[in-house]
């Protein structure tokens, strides 16, 4: 089996292990989020500890699923149980324990046990929850959670005023255990767990259901890298646009520039060469959702995804991968599907997307059967520069010269069929484009699931 297999399969587990998904991508999702802990919330009104006091509970998600291109399938069960405790008005302590089993028939992946805290920190609102703050293991998420969006250990504040609403973060991801980690670049992170700082923050301004925003993000790599030049430092200026109009549309749209410094590998014969570059980079998402008022509960989606390509660069997912000068290639550390049977990097790829889901059932007189949901879509990507290498986890040879990538299919069900119990399947294939080999497959993907609260 190739690495690149592998390394994809690592990817989905830990997906599965910390997947957090945001509204705007929660079709593309590979694990859709049915927020078990919205459901076990006390519905006591009274915010003193004497009334709220305690409450508990978890959920479990066993996950099958399998991938062509790797020749291997998956089995992997995450079990969560969650507690929080109401201090005072509007703060609270909130812990969450995560177990994840994971058995593989990959060859070269080992079946694997993880324990951990996943989450574990004190909130607290003050002001009529004007001003927020936040400390310990928690999500952190700037905009639409394309550049950032991720566990790791730090604090928050968020600041609620007239004219503005502000928000600053810190994160540390070097706690985090190193098969629970996903800001995994290098060999070294791999190893050791990446140990990453994230520190950042945005300002939004709403007016008429439309909002505006500015963000900033500094990324500074830790590793115990014996050369430093196998670190990836990077800055990320962004600028984002997210509203709703009547008749149900909603869109969102950001665009980034990447900033930092990193380090370009080239040999002739025995002799390498290494030298600190410039990292020049900038990327794009944007997306509509129009939920159209009808029968069976339609609602149309288009997305387009772009990321900046460095000529010389030969892959989008490690620190090593530029080979001579600025380093033009886009990596983000935040959440980015752009389909199942292809999950490409965004790095030097264009990526249109169009879907449509609905209700099928959604005139049975049964709540249990109109709660279900289908998702189809198709996707077209593209090189934004057609002499570049593209990083796909396809193993398929590329083709100097061509643009275009291929198309992808891909279908999904969710179905919520109690509060408490929900089941979901997704199957996506890829076809080759005319920058892959003539022999190159069709990629196929799937995988299905369920979540089941307590």
């Amino acid at each position: 089996m190739k690495l690149m297999s592998i390394k994809r399969i690592a990817a989905i587990s830990v997906f599965l292990v910390s997947a957090v998904t945001v509204s705007a991508q929660e079709a593309d999702s590979l694990f859709p989020e049915f927020s078990p802990d919205v459901d076990m919330k006390s519905s006591v009104p009274e915010n003193s500890f004497s009334n709220r006091g305690i409450q508990f509970g978890g959920w479990t998600v066993p996950v099958y699923f399998s991938d062509s291109s790797s020749d291997s399938s998956t089995f992997a069960n995450t079990l969560r149980l969650w507690g929080r405790a109401w201090l005072w008005e509007n703060s609270s302590i909130y812990i969450r324990g995560k177990y994840t089993y994971t058995r593989t028939d990959a060859g070269e992946v080992e079946s694997d046990n993880i324990i951990d805290l996943d989450l574990g920190y004190l909130q607290a609102g003050f002001a009529d929850n004007a001003l927020r703050f936040s400390a310990g293991r928690k999500y952190f998420t700037l905009g639409n959670g394309f550049i950032l969006n991720g566990r790791g250990d730090g604090g928050e504040i968020e600041l609620t005023g007239r004219i503005a609403d502000v928000k600053l973060l810190a994160s540390y991801t070097g706690l985090l255990k190193k098969d629970d980690n996903p800001y995994n670049l290098s060999s070294k992170d791999y190893s050791d767990g990446a140990k990453r700082l994230f520190t950042g923050g945005s300002i939004s301004h709403t007016i008429f259901n439309q909002t505006i925003y500015l963000m900033g993000l500094y990324q500074k790599d830790y590793a115990d890298e014996t050369e430093v030049s196998k670190r990836y430092d990077s800055q990320y200026y962004g600028a984002g646009l997210k509203g709703v109009f009547p008749a149900g549309i909603m869109y969102y749209g950001e665009i980034f520039i990447e900033k930092g410094s990193t380090f370009s590998y080239s040999s002739v014969g025995n002799n390498l060469t290494v030298n600190e570059e410039d990292i020049d980079a900038m990327a794009a998402v944007a997306g509509i959702n129009w939920n159209i008022g009808s029968v069976f509960k339609p609602q149309l989606i288009l997305q387009y995804s772009y990321g900046s390509a460095d000529s010389d660069r030969t892959d989008y997912s490690t620190p090593y991968g530029n080979t001579a000068s600025t380093d033009g290639g886009f990596i983000p550390f935040g959440t980015y599907l752009a389909g199942y049977g292809l999950r490409p990097q965004i790095g030097n790829m264009h990526v249109f997307r169009a879907g449509i889901s609905f209700a099928p059932l959604d005139m049975s007189q049964s709540v249990f059967l109109n709660r279900m949901t289908v998702i189809a879509k198709y996707s077209y990507y593209l090189k934004a520069d057609k002499d570049a290498a593209v990083d796909t986890g396809y193993g398929a040879e590329q083709v100097p010269g061509e643009a275009f990538v291929g198309h992808g299919i891909d279908a999904g069900l969710r179905w919520r069929i109690f509060s408490d119990l929900a089941l979901f399947a997704n199957y996506g294939v890829f076809l080759p484009g005319e920058a892959f080999a003539s022999e190159a497959e069709k990629n196929h993907f799937f995988m299905s699931g369920m979540n089941l609260g307590f």
